[in-house]
């Protein structure tokens, strides 16, 4: 362990970002939320111990991020200590399946679209969304029968927060072109 600290050399290690169950707890209830899939029916990609598929004739989601990216950091002293802001992008991965599994994307799709539903994103997650791509149809092969499946990524952004308390609407998402405030961190409206 190092004794550096801001106002001597050596290695200093970021204290811990935003929470990880939080961000899982609130894609998961996004989900949940937009779709009226019921909690048991929307499950992480990725188990330690997956169970089994429900039938082909049961409508449920995966989900997890599939990707995550840095695109814009900064780091100040202030105070005696540095401080640290990193923007990150997230892409996460919704695969529906079941016989409404188109439906069930499109609700998610347009359901995110809506600043209610967006503002619910903020607050526990400091989430903004970016984009919601195409819904695309990746059928599966299960035990010899194709099983339907519709993709669909969403992008988000995510930044520090920079007081206590969440950020107030508006500081993390568009509402409209007018009230669009710039990060000033990386000049990018977030």
């Amino acid at each position: 362990m190092s004794d550096a600290s801001s106002l001597s050399a050596g290695w200093l290690k970021p204290a811990p970002g935003p929470d990880e169950p939080t961000l899982e707890d609130v894609l998961h209830g996004m989900v949940c939320g937009l779709t009226g899939l019921p909690g048991p029916m929307v499950r992480p990609r990725w188990q330690p111990k997956p169970p089994a598929a429900p039938g082909p004739d049961v409508d449920w989601c995966a989900l997890g991020i599939v990707g995550e990216d840095a695109p814009g950091g900064a780091a100040w002293h202030e105070g005696g200590a540095t401080r640290l802001a990193v923007h990150e992008s997230l892409a996460v991965l919704c695969s529906f399946y079941g016989p409404h599994a188109r439906a069930l994307a499109r609700a998610l799709r347009d359901g995110l679209w809506i600043e209610q539903n967006r503002a619910m994103l903020r607050e526990p997650a400091n989430l903004a969304l970016v984009r919601v791509g195409a819904i695309t149809p990746a059928p599966e092969l299960v035990d010899g029968r194709w099983q339907r499946r519709q993709d669909v990524s969403i992008t988000f952004t995510r930044g520090p927060w920079m007081g206590k308390t969440p950020p107030r609407e508006g500081t993390t998402d568009i509402k409209d072109l007018k009230t669009a405030r710039a990060c000033g961190l990386c000049g990018r409206s977030r």
